[in-house]
């Protein structure tokens, strides 16, 4: 491990503790946490400094459902992670009032994000009536500026349908893009010296189109935390999901019991398509590639800091040729 980073790098340090031979690389380290290092080698590896990773979504629970297994690797490896809803989820629910619903919304989030290890933040529009505007952009580039952002994850704008709201704050996050790092946008707030990673999220809606995966983020060993994160949004998936289902009936009542339905109903945020396996297999090699259950995928958008093909296979190769034993 250590030879293949000397080949690698120039900038690597190795240090030695009571646990083990940790491998610090800075430039290793992204890459080797997305492809879920942890879940199948003892040897751990971090990043000199800590990545401020945020992800914008335009819902309570939806950072959960489709990027709540790679907040919890990037949070257990010491990052600092945000989940930001630009909207309270104040619709959904058929027989609540919507401000008793806010703010329930807003503990169950709170609640699910202490579960994955990351802060949450609800800005005050209402569901449903989102919309792309110059003061949203504001607060979405004042969101990534504030949090000194590495690495923004974001829906994916789906247009021509999906929910409106996803649409918006998917817009609001690709027109803010390269805002968050030029000066004279907002000059009072001081801009992002380097432009973050921008990565999409595929939500429903844009996952039901044939896509093209480039990331796939093995989640085997944080899906238990995925699966209690939805456990604590249960006003969505016991409640207004299955009713909007017509299986209200269905939902069960022990923790057991009700973590089977969420692998049964909500496998799609969880399970791996054909295109992620393929991926997987690619880096991962036939046999490991094969073995991974759970899986959560991305895709680079255009306006995202332009990465270096050959660095990242580098990076991807110091992975594959580990075998999972300590040296």
């Amino acid at each position: 491990m250590i030879a293949a980073c000397r080949s690698l790098l120039r900038d690597h340090r190795i240090i030695s503790t009571q646990h083990g031979t940790y491998t610090w690389c800075k430039s290793l380290c992204l890459g080797l946490m997305f492809l879920g290092f942890a879940a199948f080698s003892p040897t751990l590896l971090f990043c000199a400094d800590t990545l401020n990773v945020i992800i914008i979504v335009a819902h309570p629970d939806e950072a959960e459902e489709y990027a709540g297994g790679t907040a919890a690797l990037l949070s257990a490896a010491g990052h600092r992670v945000k989940f930001l809803s630009v909207t309270n989820g104040d619709v959904g629910h058929w027989n609540m009032t919507k401000e008793a619903l806010a703010v329930r919304r807003r503990d169950e989030a709170f609640a699910a994000g202490k579960i994955l290890g990351a802060s949450y933040e609800i800005f005050p529009y209402h569901d449903g009536e989102l919309e792309n505007s110059v003061e949203l952009r504001k607060r979405v580039v004042r969101a990534i500026r504030g949090w000194k952002a590495d690495i923004v994850f974001s829906i994916k704008p789906a247009f021509g349908g999906g929910h409106p709201d996803e649409m918006a704050s998917g817009i609001a996050v690709q027109q803010g893009a390269g805002l968050s790092s030029a000066p004279l946008f907002m000059p009072e707030i001081p801009a992002l010296k380097k432009r973050p990673l921008f990565l999409w999220i595929l939500d429903y809606y844009s996952k039901a189109f044939p896509h093209t995966p480039d990331l796939v983020i093995p989640i085997d060993s944080t899906i238990e935390k995925k699966l209690l994160s939805f456990n604590a949004h249960a006003s969505q998936f016991y409640e207004f999901a299955p009713w909007q289902k017509g299986i209200l009936d269905q939902v069960p009542a022990t923790w057991p019991e009700r973590r089977l339905f969420l692998l049964k109903h909500y496998e799609a945020d969880v399970a791996i398509s054909d295109a992620s396996r393929g991926w997987l297999v690619k880096w991962f090699g036939e046999e490991k590639g094969r073995k991974f259950r759970y899986a959560e995928e991305f895709e680079f958008p255009h306006y995202s800091r332009k990465t270096d093909n050959e660095e990242l296979k580098k990076m991807f190769s110091i992975l594959l040729t580990h075998t999972g034993t300590k040296k």
